[in-house]
């Protein structure tokens, strides 16, 4: 009888040990595999967790392997307390990876704060109406002051610049006086001079962006790195880089994290016209690839435990075939709907820079696309386009 009992307790640990032992492994891997992530994610009982789903999905199996060892010592109890002893044991030490888990996957408060900071404000990327990098590189103070009002009365928190040469350094400095947050960009992290200018702004600063989608090509790491870590030390706020979005999609690429105290990836899309006019259905279809597009940082901001802002989410009125003010707001509406998903949007504590307050009329070449001109949420004169009154009226 005991044997019998005995063998019939061994036979379902070895059941339950042969299921668990590899999604325990598969789950250790997770930090080191965003593709186990996306698959462990597809199962209905797991994606319940939208947020820190690695550490709920563990918590899940080893409670699970918890309440079976505690199970069986109800069966071996009464004849073989040596057994009792091991089972509670192996329940014991099955407690140790939860806390270890819980460890290195708790936020730091750092990151925790940046992220509440970013979520603040209503972001929208800016440059001058007057700038034109050829024929109008140093836009005049006046006309930047009176650009920043017209933002600030749309209804727009922060803006996010691209340089910090002539003129455009003096933007933090007035924008701090409109009541505007500012993530001050630098465009060539080889331009000492444009550094230290920007150091110079820190106290109008929420943070720096320092270069925008020409890693390997204007400049190496080492130099990006440089200029951040000084940036960083001498100014003591957080800084960043911008990359485009497909370029943060290698598993245990440390490249760009060395370089960004948060993610703030470029997801601008790339519209052709060969894929037809602009539509409604054309819309759906482009933010769903954007989505998939950003999936990849999602997984990588929670891995590295550091706070997600896409950036250029944009759309044209103009320069494509059906391209209108209204589409342009419908995409707008789409996007947001899509960031705000809860279990298929953007992660929790996340956030998004619009892009851009007024049209850039200088973008008239390539590699500029013929709409690139025309994505300003601002007309000229300062009055908000459909699409600029639905994002300050939808931001959460």
């Amino acid at each position: 009888m005991i044997k019998g009992l005995e063998k019939q307790v061994f036979d379902k640990l070895k059941a339950i040990v042969s299921v668990v032992a590899p999604i325990l492994a598969a789950m250790f891997a997770a930090g080191k595999s965003d593709e186990v992530v996306a698959i462990l994610r597809s199962y209905p009982s797991l994606r319940e967790f939208p947020d820190n789903q690695d550490l709920s999905m563990l918590v899940v199996v080893l409670l699970g392997l918890e309440f079976f060892c505690l199970s069986l010592v109800r069966l071996t109890g009464p004849w073989d307390p040596g057994r009792t002893r091991g089972l509670y044991s192996l329940a014991i030490l099955a407690m140790f990876p939860i806390g270890l888990w819980i460890s290195q996957s708790w936020k730091d408060p750092e990151s925790e704060a940046l992220s509440r900071r970013l979520l603040s404000y209503r972001w929208v990327s800016y440059d001058p109406l007057e700038f034109d990098p050829d024929f109008q590189p140093n836009p005049a103070i006046l006309s930047i002051r009176r650009d920043l009002h017209w933002i600030h009365q749309a209804g727009f928190s922060g803006i996010v610049t691209f340089a910090s040469t002539g003129t455009l350094q003096e933007i933090p400095a007035i924008a701090h006086k409109e009541g505007l947050a500012v993530i001050m960009g630098v465009w060539d992290p080889k331009n000492r001079l444009e550094i230290l200018s920007a150091a110079r702004q820190k106290d109008s600063v929420l943070g720096y962006s320092v270069g925008h989608d020409r890693l390997g090509d204007s400049y190496t790491l080492t130099e990006l790195v440089t200029a951040v870590q000084f940036l960083r030390n001498s100014s003591g706020r957080p800084v960043t880089t911008t990359e485009r979005v497909r370029d943060y999609d290698e598993p245990g690429d440390q490249r760009l994290s060395k370089a960004s105290d948060w993610i703030f990836p470029d997801v601008h899309l790339s519209l052709q016209e060969s894929k037809g006019p602009i539509s409604v259905e054309r819309i759906q279809k482009d933010v769903e690839e954007m989505m998939k597009g950003i999936e990849k940082v999602k997984i990588l901001s929670k891995r590295l435990n550091r706070p997600l802002m896409l950036k250029i989410v944009t759309f044209p009125r103009s320069g494509l075939p059906g391209a209108s003010p209204d589409l342009q707001r419908e995409f707008f509406q789409v996007a947001i709907e899509r960031f705000h998903d809860p279990y298929s949007g953007l992660r929790a504590g996340s956030s998004f820079v619009v892009s851009s307050a007024f049209d850039n009329q200088w973008k008239r070449t390539p590699p500029f696309k013929p709409w690139d001109r025309y994505t300003g949420l601002l007309s000229d004169h300062g009055i908000p386009f459909p699409a600029g009154k639905l994002v300050t009226e939808r931001w959460p």
